[in-house]
């Protein structure tokens, strides 16, 4: 067991440590209806052709998947033309992405882009957030991540322009390790070990738990505007939270800020109830840490 473990089983575990798990707890599910809902907001729907009112219309085939219609020309012959304009069957959902900006037939891609682009984002979120909380903090990257997150998420439901949609579900996706293993970094390096593997489960356990209520959810709000609208409000109650949050004292120490990880640590003794050693015997352990760290 480390030095800093060590630490952390006299500080014992109390509000300053079940505080952050509590924290985090509520913010995984945030993430996940944006990760798992574009099944409600651009689903794959039945729709046929609208054709130009100055159309010359023929018999139109009978499938509830038309890209094309017939129309007559002016020397009698049938020519076949590309729809731009569609009828959609609102029979399951009210309005969603795919009716609103006609994500059917050569634009049937950007329903599978509204999904991949979000996790493409995700990936050079995970690629650069383990480097980001290392070099400028947890805390500071939870707070970036999920400030940005929150905030892009309640912009989104709003937009009139698809591009632009995509553009916000990529940043969404760069934002979602970026908050989230940043979060979880910080919980695991506040309990003790003991408790680590159980905070962990219990911290990414409403992700599943958000994932069974998705379906019903979507079954009883069928706009695409506000059911994305309800997903994304309740992120914003979590902004709060950070105030009450501290950064990690392991990183503090190892970065050799000792002054803000003593802080830190008289603040979690505080509200934990205990006793700390005195100060000289805090930062002798503290050299001692980093000393640890460094020689790993």
């Amino acid at each position: 067991m480390s030095k800093f473990d060590d630490l952390l089983k006299q500080l014992g575990t109390g509000v300053w440590n079940v505080f952050v798990v509590v924290a985090m707890c509520y913010w995984i599910p945030q993430i996940a209806s944006h990760s798992m809902g574009a099944a409600f907001l651009a689903p794959e729907l039945d729709h046929s052709c609208r054709p130009p009112p100055d159309a010359f219309q023929d018999v139109r085939r009978a499938t509830s998947f038309q890209c094309e219609y017939n129309a007559t020309v002016s020397e009698g012959s049938v020519e076949e033309r590309a729809c731009t304009r569609w009828n959609y069957d609102n029979s399951t959902f009210i309005n969603t992405l795919t009716s609103e900006f006609d994500l059917v037939c050569d634009r049937s891609y950007l329903r599978a882009a509204y999904t991949s682009v979000y996790f493409f984002g995700g990936m050079f979120g995970a690629m650069l957030t383990g480097w980001l909380s290392d070099r400028f903090g947890r805390k500071t990257m939870l707070v970036v991540g999920s400030v940005t997150y929150s905030v892009l998420a309640n912009i989104l439901p709003w937009l009139p322009n698809f591009s632009v949609i995509l553009a916000l579900r990529f940043s969404m996706g760069l934002m979602h390790p970026t908050s989230d293993h940043a979060g979880y970094t910080l919980a695991m390096e506040v309990n003790q070990p003991k408790h680590r593997a159980a905070s962990g489960i219990l911290i990414f356990l409403p992700w599943a738990f958000c994932n069974i209520a998705l379906g019903g959810y979507g079954y009883l709000l069928r706009d695409w505007r506000w059911l994305c609208f309800t997903f994304s409000l309740p992120a914003l109650l979590f902004l709060p939270a950070l105030w009450f949050i501290d950064e990690s004292p392991r990183w503090l120490i190892v970065r050799g800020r000792y002054d803000d990880a003593m802080l830190v640590l008289q603040r979690a003794a505080r509200l934990n109830k205990v006793e700390l050693p005195p100060e000289e015997e805090l930062r002798t352990l503290m050299e001692d840490i980093k000393k640890e760290v460094i020689d790993m």
